[in-house]
């Protein structure tokens, strides 16, 4: 490059300036794409009297539950909606909801489950709920 024309060299700069901007853009495209639109999207309506946590899990490749395969969220008495996301829906046959990590009582009024291009599932009260059992 030094013995270049100096007009190439500005050329040259800017090429690469606007390379490090595409990939970067690239980059965000991409992550975006794996992080938000091929994952489930989860809005739960809970309450309780105690703190806690709620986990949603989901069967692996196995067909079993495990700690790997799971969201947990902490849940508060204050706050009753939460969100969340969870796996992509379209590798999984089987969720499990753990609303209460340990001994209490938690009220579950609504859960809503999207992902882009699945149908949503929506559970909410008595007769919602029922359809799990």
């Amino acid at each position: 490059m030094r013995n270049m024309p100096v007009n190439m060299k500005k050329h040259i700069n800017s090429v690469s300036k606007y390379g490090v901007v595409l990939l970067f853009a690239l980059g965000t495209v991409f992550a975006y794409c794996h992080y938000f639109l091929n994952r489930a999207y989860v809005e739960v309506q809970v309450s309780t009297p105690i703190k806690t946590d709620f986990k949603m899990y989901w069967a692996g490749s196995n067909g079993q539950y495990s700690e790997k395969n799971m969201v947990r969220v902490a849940i508060t008495p204050r706050i009753d909606r939460y969100t969340f996301f969870l796996t992509d829906l379209r590798k999984v046959k089987t969720l499990r909801v753990d609303p209460l990590a340990r001994k209490g009582t938690v009220y579950l009024q609504d859960i809503k489950i999207s992902q882009q291009g699945l149908p949503s599932i929506q559970l909410s009260g008595a007769r919602g709920f029922a359809e799990l059992i």
